[in-house]
């Protein structure tokens, strides 16, 4: 710690003093963490203490410029080995947090690269020049095969028409002919009717 008769010198400060400090209070059923504020990031106390609140009350605070405290207390009566065991999840989520907030830091370039290219692509129309492709494409009126009459429309396929138009007789043909291609459902229909 620094005091005045330290203060505008060289202080190292120990190992100890930056590992996270444990005092679990039985009595008021919570256990208190003090963690050093240069190795956990403050992103990663708020995602650990969000997954823990459906266990226990969380509360947060900052004592100082270089310390965060964790206060956890239990919904349910917990003894001094329980709050414990909930002060060392509360420390491995902390954990997982702080290296995904790494990861993430790390990745930041590469993720705002990538997404500005994918909004440079979908809103910026297409230049000229990349639209020489489309001379080489053929957009001709010729037919193409087509034997299972997906290109056709379901009116042309199956012969029924929009409301409205009157049929023809090559539409009645048409229809009479997919009816009786399609398993003969015209005739149980009438069969159907006399019963």
């Amino acid at each position: 710690m620094i005091n005045e008769a330290t203060k505008g010198q060289t202080v190292n400060v120990s190992a100890q003093e930056k590992i996270e400090q444990v005092l679990p209070e039985p009595e008021s059923n919570r256990v208190r963490i003090s963690l050093d504020r240069s190795l956990y990031p403050l992103d990663a106390v708020y995602g650990a203490s969000y997954v823990f609140i459906d266990r226990c009350f969380v509360y947060l605070d900052a004592p100082g410029p270089d310390r965060i405290e964790v206060l956890l207390q239990g919904r349910d009566d917990l003894e001094k080995s329980g709050l414990e065991v909930l002060a060392g999840e509360f420390a491995n989520e902390l954990l997982s947090h702080a290296w995904r907030h790494e990861i993430a830091e790390a990745n930041r370039p590469i993720l705002e690269a990538v997404t500005a290219q994918a909004m440079a692509g979908a809103l910026g129309t297409p230049a000229l020049e990349d639209l020489d492709d489309l001379d080489e494409m053929d957009f001709s009126e010729e037919t193409f095969e087509d034997p299972l009459g997906i290109a056709m429309s379901w009116e042309e396929k199956y012969g029924k028409l929009a409301d409205g138009e009157e049929k023809t007789d090559d539409a009645e043909d048409e229809a009479a002919g997919s009816s009786s291609d399609d398993g003969g459902d015209g005739d149980q229909e009438e069969t159907k009717a006399e019963d």
